[in-house]
Order: C-alpha cells, then sequence, then structure tokens
C-alpha cells in the first residue's frame, strides 16, 4: 500500500426493534418487527462518557445499523438507547424516550439473550476498545399499554434537595391508585411509596392531579416510573422519567489550612464515592484515596498554593472543591 499505511475498518453495530406482543423479550415467530404505532425512533451510540456518537433512525421495518470508526473507540462500556428525535454527537443521553401511542419497552435481546427486566429503551453491549467484528442482534422489544388511566402528564423536578413528582389522569377506570417506583440505575426498582386515587369511586372523567415527594434521591442520575394498579390487581407501568439531582454536601474545613484538613459529605454521597483525589492547579495527581476520608494530611504539599480536591462518583458524576495551603 502506497506510503506504507492501512486502512482500519469500521465496526457495525446492527440491531432490530419489533412488537413484543407478549412482553417476553424473545422475537417469536409471527410477531412482526418495526416500530408500528410506538412512533418515530431513533438508535443512538453512546460512549463511556454518556455522550452520543452517533445517531440513526430505526426503518420502518424496524432494523438499524450505526458505526464506530477506530478513533472513536474508547475505554469503557458502550450503550445501544433509543430516542424519538434524532440526537447529536456530543449530546448528554442516559435513557430511552418515552415511546408514543401508548407503547412502552417490553424489553432487550442482545445476541439471543432476552432481559424482560430491562425496560428503559438501554442495551449495554459492552467495551469496544479491542472489538474488530461487527456486532450483530441489538434488539429492543415494544409492546402496547392498555390501562384504564389516561396519563396526559408526568413530571420530576429539584426541590431543595428533594424531587417533587407530578402525573396528571384525564380518565379513570377501576383504578385503586399508584405505586411510586425509584431506581438508580434504570434497571432495578424500588417502591417509594404509594398514593391513592383521588376519585370517589374509583371511576372519573375529570382531571386528576397527583404528586409524590422523594425525600433522599442520590446524586447524580435518578430514576421514577409510575406502577398503576386496578382494583382486580393487574396494572400498567407509566413511561420511565430520569433526573440528575445536583445536590451537594461537599465541605472542606479549615481551609486554608496549614497541614490537616476534614472532608465532610452526607451520608448518601459518602456510599457512593468511588475515588478521591488532591490534584494541582494543571491536574497532577498529589494524593488519592480509593473510597471515602475524612482526614487528609497536606502538611508536605507547597504552602502557599491552590489545590483541587476531587471526588468522583459511582454513577459517573464528579464535583470538586478549590483548598488552599497555607
Amino acid at each position: 500500500m502506497a506510503g506504507g499505511g492501512f486502512f482500519t475498518r469500521a465496526i457495525l453495530i446492527k440491531g432490530t426493534v419489533w412488537n413484543d406482543s407478549n412482553n417476553d423479550a424473545i422475537n417469536n415467530e409471527g410477531q412482526s418487527s418495526g416500530t408500528n404505532n410506538g412512533g418515530t425512533l431513533w438508535a443512538n451510540l453512546v460512549g463511556p462518557d454518556g455522550k452520543v456518537i452517533s445517531s440513526i433512525d430505526v426503518k420502518s421495518e424496524g432494523t438499524y445499523t450505526l458505526y464506530i470508526g477506530e478513533t472513536q473507540k474508547a475505554s469503557g462500556d458502550y450503550k445501544i438507547i433509543l430516542s424519538n428525535s434524532e440526537k447529536f454527537e456530543g449530546d448528554d443521553l442516559s435513557i430511552g424516550d418515552p415511546l408514543e401511542n401508548a407503547y412502552h419497552y417490553s424489553g432487550t435481546n442482545f445476541k439471543g439473550n432476552p432481559d424482560a427486566k430491562n425496560q428503559n429503551g438501554v442495551l449495554n453491549i459492552g467495551p469496544l476498545a479491542s472489538q474488530s467484528d461487527d456486532i450483530n442482534g441489538v434488539d429492543f422489544g415494544i409492546s402496547m399499554t392498555i390501562t384504564p388511566v389516561t396519563l396526559v402528564d408526568f413530571t420530576v423536578g429539584q426541590e431543595e434537595n428533594k424531587v417533587n413528582l407530578q402525573w396528571i389522569t384525564t380518565s379513570e377506570t377501576n383504578n385503586a391508585g399508584f405505586e411510586v417506583e425509584y431506581s438508580e440505575d434504570g434497571r432495578n426498582w424500588t417502591t417509594l411509596g404509594y398514593v391513592k386515587a383521588s376519585t370517589i369511586d374509583e371511576n372519573s372523567e375529570e382531571r386528576n392531579v397527583y404528586s409524590f415527594m422523594h425525600q433522599n434521591p442520590v446524586f447524580g442520575q435518578n430514576y421514577y416510573r409510575l406502577k398503576q394498579i386496578d382494583h382486580d390487581g393487574t396494572f400498567a407501568y407509566s413511561p420511565i422519567r430520569a433526573l440528575k439531582v445536583s445536590i451537594s454536601h461537599l465541605l472542606v474545613w479549615p481551609n486554608p489550612s496549614s497541614g490537616h484538613i476534614k472532608v465532610g459529605v452526607s451520608d448518601a454521597q459518602a456510599s457512593q464515592i468511588k475515588s478521591m483525589k488532591v490534584v494541582d492547579m494543571s491536574g497532577r495527581i498529589l494524593k488519592e484515596a480509593p473510597t471515602y476520608i475524612e482526614n487528609w494530611d497536606i502538611s508536605d504539599l507547597k504552602s502557599d498554593a491552590f489545590y483541587i480536591l476531587r471526588v468522583d462518583y459511582k454513577n459517573n458524576f464528579s464535583e470538586q472543591i478549590r483548598i488552599y495551603k497555607r
């Protein structure tokens, strides 16, 4: 080859969106491929840093093909995330967009391995740094949600150090109430509480407004969904809502300091810490700990200088505070 150079082939990532009518995350014979009434969908390749690398529309028959070049590879896991509009390179993306027309994600199927619990429009395809072969079978199931409750709005928002959930219905039949469910990763869910239906006879054609306050969200990404329950025990899930919570109780004292400092964080933050570092203003690491450490000795650092205490969390968020060494 002229000049002694060589070409590196892009890796193709191929998948399908299909109508998973029995909600088992298996593309059974007779089930149709295609977005159908789930609305227009886009498949997005998201890197280890949570940012979009490329975006492609899912064809009407349900197929999509993404690619990644050699120079775009980095260490860490990559994800395919569905959205209902085109995303652009560098956009932040962590969860799939809600589907339209009362459809929901019924699960994923990666290379023939079904996961009916994974209902957030995200599929982790693992590391690609050393990958050389194309990846096939990155598939998503969607299914229609049949519910006697018409949910027209569901929002989550931060209020001080809490998260306020609000939702609105315009029609309710045989509705007992709603369980509010919570997750830190969008996969494993716990119940925060229960909100009883506001209608007197469990039936209504009026506008009903509900709310619930999450008292202890984690720093970083939080996920929420509603489990609407009928009086006969049947239930249906709402779309998932995600919120990045910017709660911070990071304190350093004394600051300035001539020798020792203490670092204070909330209990919720302490359990989520992945590493702590003291770095100089050029970013060079001077001290490091793999977990939360309260007491730090900085007496050996150069005096009359600024440093940065950086805290990295398990959910890939970080925060920092500037300290001054006398």
